[in-house]
């Protein structure tokens, strides 16, 4: 197969790619001060919470002991706030029987927990709804108050990043609606949130890692850096990534292909090759029989994240980052994944293609994503529905999307491997 000698030959560059991301682990954007209020003291955004629609989310922010911070009013912050329809709407699903959010703010949510959730719905520093992107693949990137490694003296500075964007006039947080923006208070700028907006708790390897669906992508991975190079890169807490990370029974056809034709390559007689194949290819581990550079190939064509491509030290597109379901195109459009190849001049990065259907409160109902030598498109698993969703689950995979949330980066199920150029 063409696409396999394509795979081979695509220069890697593995080393270069792990230390092109010690740069990740860094705020992109420090909070920066505001000047003093100049119409009183009050409202504050602590003071917002006294409404009875906010009740709820006072309580946990109470528990969090944040309404002092809050109450600052010579402090400046965004909060994204759910009232007690939003926390219900999210929790009543999800709870056990007879547990109702009042239940479980009052007497289960742990004070840890209260305040992760607090601090993740908190920016330190104003947005309002002019300054968040509007536009296919464009979200901000803006850091939290919420750092989950603050006992570890070296990532003091660390902060869980939040995506504020706008799709047409519906703006977002992640991929949570905002049902109301721009509710001013002298310390700073509320906005409503259709659901609870949940940090993530764990990383991208540890998902990729465990998860029995995507054993054969996990080995593909392992297969291409044997010195735990990408391992490693999907383990640092301060990247953002986007991943698209095909299931098992996407992954086999492909992994039988590349072994297939390897044999034939090599002069095995075709019943045998066919066989050998066959076998192999029945268990993750037949990628160790493959060549690094394939596995390599395949792998890196399923990832990307915010930096920039270059080419001759010219930078010629921003990588579009973490992408949430809400961030695809609607009208399909092209991003830069990590393989390369090198030419005469500089790197030539290949590139998919991505494109949703989305409803009309602009929620998605459908999204794709095609490497350029794939005859179809492969679809985006969406989510499971809320009665299946665990309150204890370490990441927040909301209903009708296909996102799922990790402290440095998205992941998205898909149905195809993605193919690069023959």
């Amino acid at each position: 197969m063409k696409i396999f000698d394509q795979i081979k030959k695509a220069c890697l560059l593995l080393a270069v790619f792990a230390v092109s991301l010690t740069a990740c682990n860094k705020l992109e954007l420090e909070p920066t001060p505001n000047p003093a209020a100049t119409q009183g003291t009050t409202p504050t955004l602590a003071t917002l919470l006294d409404a009875p629609e906010f009740s709820l989310l006072k309580t946990v922010i109470s528990k969090a002991d944040l309404l002092t911070t809050l109450s600052a009013p010579n402090l400046r912050f965004t909060l994204f706030a759910p009232d007690n329809a939003a926390i219900t709407r999210t929790l009543t699903p999800i709870l056990p029987p007879g547990v109702t959010p009042e239940i479980y703010i009052n007497n289960i949510l742990s004070v840890d927990d209260a305040k992760a959730l607090v601090k993740y719905n908190i920016i330190p520093q104003e947005i309002g709804s002019t300054s968040i992107p509007n536009g296919p693949f464009s979200n901000l990137r803006y850091p939290s108050l919420f750092n989950p490694l603050e006992s570890i003296p070296a990532a003091a500075l660390f902060r869980m990043q939040t995506f504020p964007s706008k799709r047409g006039s519906v703006l977002w947080v992640n991929n949570i609606p905002l049902t109301a923006s721009d509710i001013h208070a002298v310390n700073g700028i509320m906005h409503k949130v259709a659901l609870i907006v949940m940090p993530p708790k764990r990383l991208l390897w540890n998902r990729i890692d465990q998860d029995t669906t995507l054993s054969y992508f996990k080995a593909a991975i392992q297969r291409a850096d044997p010195s735990g190079q990408i391992q490693g890169a999907l383990s640092n807490p301060g990247a953002n990534f986007t991943v698209m990370a095909p299931v098992n029974n996407a992954v086999r056809p492909v992994l039988f292909g590349a072994l297939y034709q390897g044999m034939l390559a090599q002069g095995v007689p075709q019943p045998v090759a066919f066989a050998q194949a066959t076998a192999l290819s029945s268990t993750p581990e037949g990628f160790n029989y493959l060549p690094v550079s394939i596995a390599g190939g395949i792998v890196l064509y399923h990832m990307f994240d915010d930096r920039g491509v270059t080419k001759s030290s010219v930078v010629l597109n921003k990588r579009p980052g973490r992408v949430f379901s809400i961030n695809i195109p609607a009208i399909e459009d092209s991003a830069y994944t990590f393989l390369n190849s090198q030419d005469t001049i500089g790197k030539t990065y290949y590139r998919i293609k991505m494109h949703a259907d989305f409803s009309a409160l602009g929620a998605v109902t459908a999204a794709t994503v095609r490497g350029a030598s794939n005859a179809t498109a492969s679809n985006f698993l969406i989510n499971p529905t809320p009665d299946t969703v665990s309150i204890s689950r370490s990441e927040p995979a909301y209903p009708g999307t296909s996102d799922q949330q990790y402290i440095n980066g998205i992941l998205h199920k898909i149905d195809q491997v993605l193919l690069p150029p023959q």
